[in-house]
């Protein structure tokens, strides 16, 4: 029991004998490659992941993760950004994951944290998966708020409402349209966010006029 209850207390351990028992998983190997960067192993999880990829070339989350891990290294290359790119334009449905990854990584790439992961890299990643057929409206939705997040960042409001337009349009609801209305006004651009809103009551009237 107490042998149980060391292993069940150690996530580290898990997830590296879940890596080991599941060799072929993504989710297992990604699992265990976090935990190395989190250890400063960086290079462990590289040799983990890239082999991976060889096999699995439209697996988001073991690209978006070796990207991680070069730019721990500090050797990141155009060519993992390749890789990527190639990987969300290919995949069927990384989930989630797209928003949460694009999430931290804006802000680093804006400082300028990694070199080469700069605000056009990232620009070309979400565009790529946009460019993707198989990916859900759900994604797409998401990947737009994402372009709509990036020109915030680089404060082209315009564009960013653009963007947002896109979003809502492929899911008009209430919270979307008053999240990204609030972030417009929040960067110092309440007349797009009140644009936004109003391109919002424009969607919601579009089903009753259209059975005038």
């Amino acid at each position: 029991t107490r042998a149980n209850a060391n292993v069940w207390g150690d996530t580290d351990h898990q997830a590296s004998l879940w890596a080991m028992f599941n060799p072929k998983s993504p989710r297992a190997q990604v699992g265990a490659a976090q935990e190395e960067l989190r250890h400063g192993a960086a290079d462990k999880a590289v040799a983990r992941l890239t082999s991976l990829l060889q096999e699995r070339p439209t697996e988001v989350q073991i690209a978006f993760n070796l990207i991680a891990a070069h730019c721990a290294l500090g050797d990141l290359s155009p060519a993992h950004l390749n890789a990527a790119r190639r990987a969300i334009s290919t995949a069927i449905d990384p989930g989630t994951l797209i928003l949460s990854w694009f999430d931290r990584t804006i802000p680093a790439a804006k400082n300028g944290d990694c070199p080469h992961l700069d605000l056009h890299a990232v620009t070309m990643l979400a565009q790529a998966g946009l460019g993707n057929p198989h990916l859900p409206a759900g994604r797409h939705q998401d990947l737009e708020h994402v372009l709509g997040t990036i020109a915030l960042t680089m404060n082209r409001p315009d564009e960013a409402l653009m963007h947002f337009n896109r979003a809502l349009a492929l899911d008009p609801r209430e919270p979307a349209a008053l999240m990204q209305a609030a972030e417009l006004g929040s960067a110092g651009h309440p007349r797009q966010g009140l644009s936004h809103l109003a391109f919002f009551d424009k969607l919601r009237a579009a089903p009753q006029e259209a059975t005038v």
